[in-house]
């Protein structure tokens, strides 16, 4: 996974680490520098398909100035996912 942060590019290696058919998915980082767990959660409904996203995310692995960011990285890792899955639900309602 190549994704950008604020001290500069980055690649995780990343691994499926739980999977259910239209239920659920976990994404367990191997490597790279911000160390996470995202598991995404389908929930069908009558009208609508809500997803949950849980995750966690640390900074253990920045390095120089980008390294203070660490104990912020929750707080990034929230908004960038709100406002990713923000995009997603725009796209998909199109």
């Amino acid at each position: 996974m190549h994704r950008h942060l604020p001290g500069g590019a980055a690649r995780n290696e990343v691994e499926i680490t739980s999977y259910q058919s239209g239920r659920e998915v976990t994404f367990t980082s191997l490597s790279g520098p911000t160390p996470f767990v995202y598991r995404y959660l389908v929930e069908p409904g009558t009208t609508a398909t809500r997803l949950t996203l849980e995750g966690t995310i640390s900074g253990a692995g920045l390095t120089g100035p980008a390294a203070l960011l660490g104990p912020l990285a929750e707080g990034l890792f929230k908004r960038g996912m709100r406002d990713n899955l923000g995009v997603l639900k725009e796209i998909l309602e199109r």
